[in-house]
C-alpha cells in the first residue's frame, strides 16, 4: 500500500457520500410526495365523512 492506494480509498469513499446523499435526496422527495397524497387523500376522506 503506498500513497496511491490511500487516496484511491478516499476517493472511492467521497464517491460513496456522494451516492449516499443522492439516494437520501430522491428518498426525501418521494417520502414528502407520499406524505402530500396521504394528507390529501385524508382531507378528501373527510369532507365525504361529514
Amino acid at each position: 500500500m503506498g500513497k496511491t492506494g490511500v487516496i484511491n480509498i478516499d476517493l472511492f469513499e467521497k464517491n460513496i457520500e456522494l451516492k449516499i446523499s443522492q439516494v437520501i435526496k430522491v428518498n426525501m422527495r418521494w417520502s414528502i410526495g407520499m406524505v402530500a397524497i396521504i394528507f390529501t387523500m385524508l382531507k378528501l376522506a373527510g369532507m365525504f365523512l361529514k
